[in-house]
């Protein structure tokens, strides 16, 4: 227990170093990564979305990273993983230089629940979200099919 609370300390401390980089260039922006670990983390399932962003100097902070202590969850919020997107997507909402990227699943239960909380904290913010399954690919998704004449 004490290895992963260390590990959360430095999530945390890593979060905040980010904080401190944003607010001393005005001009930058990041983005949050929201989701569930499985599949916002893991690159076999989010198709390499926060390389995508990184590529583009585009700092990328995963939502367990920021220190949301201070903020609400959203009534009536049962699950823990639930009420940790729910306050850190307060803190962005507050956060003039941060902005949110949600990436869940095609038929996720519980993220059907959570991404309509999550919008409507977000509000009128500009916020992403990304529906994934197993169908899509790092590739064009539309083909153009042309008649050939003979």
């Amino acid at each position: 227990m004490v290895q992963l609370n260390q590990m959360f300390g430095e999530f945390k401390q890593i979060g905040l170093e980010i904080l401190t980089k944003l607010k001393d260039d005005p001009e930058r922006f990041a983005i949050v990564l929201f989701g569930r670990s499985y599949n916002s983390f893991a690159k076999e399932a989010n198709l390499g979305i926060p390389q995508k962003f990184a590529s583009r100097n585009i700092e990328i902070i995963p939502h367990d990273f920021l220190p949301v202590e201070a903020q609400e969850s959203y009534k009536h919020m049962y699950w823990g993983l639930g009420q940790q997107i729910l306050k850190s997507a307060r803190f962005v909402r507050n956060h003039p230089q941060l902005f949110g990227a949600f990436i869940t699943n095609f038929s996720c239960g519980p993220d059907s629940f959570i991404l309509g909380y999550f919008r409507n904290i977000m509000g009128k913010k500009p916020s992403l979200t990304l529906e994934l399954d197993s169908h899509s690919a790092d590739a064009e998704l539309i083909h153009e099919s042309k008649p050939q004449l003979t």
